[in-house]
């Protein structure tokens, strides 16, 4: 059984050393817990190129959450997100499309 995000030694770990994803999927836990432990360090991402093209953006909920909210989850930039979802012409997340 994998430790919950609130066992883990988060001083002792690689943050920032290594990508988020490959820290991520070593612990057992979300990229986005691996992001919120990092950035609460103020410790920089590690650059890793190939992060960003082991993500199958088709599966992604792009337009369906907010572009920063989809970042945050993969570790990736707001931009990056937004890159994706107007290549694949999927129109901007509206919140208040429902209470329409």
């Amino acid at each position: 059984m994998e430790p919950s995000a609130n066992e883990i030694d988060w001083d002792s770990q690689p943050l920032g050393q290594v990508s988020d994803a490959k820290l991520a999927e070593e612990l057992g836990v979300s990229i986005a817990v691996v992001v919120y432990n990092r950035r609460n360090r103020n410790i920089a991402a590690a650059f890793d190129r190939r992060q960003r093209f082991d993500i199958d953006w088709d599966a992604q909920p792009l337009g369906q959450v907010s572009d920063a909210e989809l970042a945050r989850s993969l570790g990736v930039s707001q931009t990056t997100v937004r890159n994706q979802r107007m290549k694949r012409k999927i129109p901007l997340f509206d919140k208040y499309a429902k209470y329409r």
